[in-house]
C-alpha cells in the first residue's frame, strides 16, 4: 500500500479527492466533516498507516498539484470549503 501511494501522482490524488466530495456534499455540513475526519483514521487504521505520513503525502499532493499547473480539482475542493462549509 504504501508503495503505491508514494507512487501515486498528484493528478489522481486531487481527482479521487474530487469524487470524494461529491458524495459528502449531500450530508449536513457538519456531518461532513465528521464523516471525512473518521473515514480518514479509519483508512489509516485499516491500511496501518500513520496518520501523520499521510497528510505530509497529502501537503504533497497539493503542493504539486498546484505546482504542475494541474490544481484545478484542488481548487474546485477549497472553493467549495470555501463558499460551502
Amino acid at each position: 500500500m504504501k508503495d503505491r501511494l508514494l507512487s501515486m501522482n498528484a493528478a489522481k490524488a486531487q481527482w479521487s479527492a474530487f469524487k470524494l466530495l461529491d458524495g459528502l456534499q449531500r450530508i449536513p455540513k457538519h456531518e461532513q466533516v465528521a464523516a471525512a475526519s473518521l473515514m480518514f483514521l479509519l483508512i489509516c487504521k485499516r491500511f496501518k498507516q500513520n496518520p501523520r505520513d499521510l497528510l505530509i503525502l497529502a501537503e504533497q499532493f497539493h503542493a504539486d498539484a498546484l505546482r504542475e499547473g494541474q490544481g484545478d480539482h484542488v481548487r474546485a475542493i477549497q472553493n467549495y470549503l470555501k463558499n460551502e462549509i
